[in-house]
């Protein structure tokens, strides 16, 4: 009955960390939070448009 208990916590928490990761990455978020300026894959994950405003933002220019 323990193993069970204990089973379905671990479950819980994966199942919540995937769902945070899913948000973030629907919300535009990317993996390290930090912009895309010194990132060795700036190009690949972000369209145009999303890496002009990650670099206004970072400019402060809105």
């Amino acid at each position: 009955m323990g193993t069970v208990i204990v089973f379905l916590i671990v479950l819980l928490v994966v199942g919540l960390a995937v769902y945070s990761i899913i948000m973030d990455k629907r919300s535009g978020k990317g993996g390290c939070s930090h912009g895309c300026t010194g990132c060795a894959m700036q190009g690949k994950c972000h369209s145009q448009s999303s890496e002009n405003r990650d670099q206004n933002a970072e400019k402060g220019d809105r």
